[in-house]
């Protein structure tokens, strides 16, 4: 029981967090042409003024996604490994998704932020 708490746990701040990061892209799609740069690097990080965007979102996804992936297994035992219960294939999809869009340049991209107040650059990643 201990473990599924915690596996509902970590899921609602994911979906919290990408909720949040939700609401700021749509805020800056309705801007359109207007979108600033600043407020356009602004949803790709978590400023200060809106805690939660897109690049937190999609590390914390990441994050709970492949801890609960893994885990599943701790709490379903030996049997659950079995190819006719595929629970393996969500922790393939899961880590396959995560690295087209790799989290190492997201959290580089927040620590440049955290620490030296830059917004990220615009690339295929961000």
């Amino acid at each position: 029981m201990h473990h599924y708490g915690d596996f509902w746990l970590e899921i609602q701040a994911a979906i919290a967090l990408a909720d949040q990061a939700a609401e700021k892209v749509q805020a800056a799609w309705d801007k359109d042409a207007e979108l600033s740069h600043q407020e356009r690097g602004e949803v790709a990080m978590p400023a200060a003024s809106f805690a939660n965007a897109v690049s937190a979102a999609k590390a914390l996804a990441t994050r709970v996604g492949i801890d609960i992936t893994n885990r599943i297994f701790e709490v379903t035992g030996t049997r659950a490994t079995a190819t006719k219960y595929g629970f393996d294939r969500y922790w393939r999809d899961l880590r396959t998704f995560t690295l087209h869009d790799p989290v190492d340049y997201k959290l580089r991209a927040i620590g440049d932020w955290v620490l030296n107040d830059q917004l990220p650059v615009i690339t295929q990643y961000s």
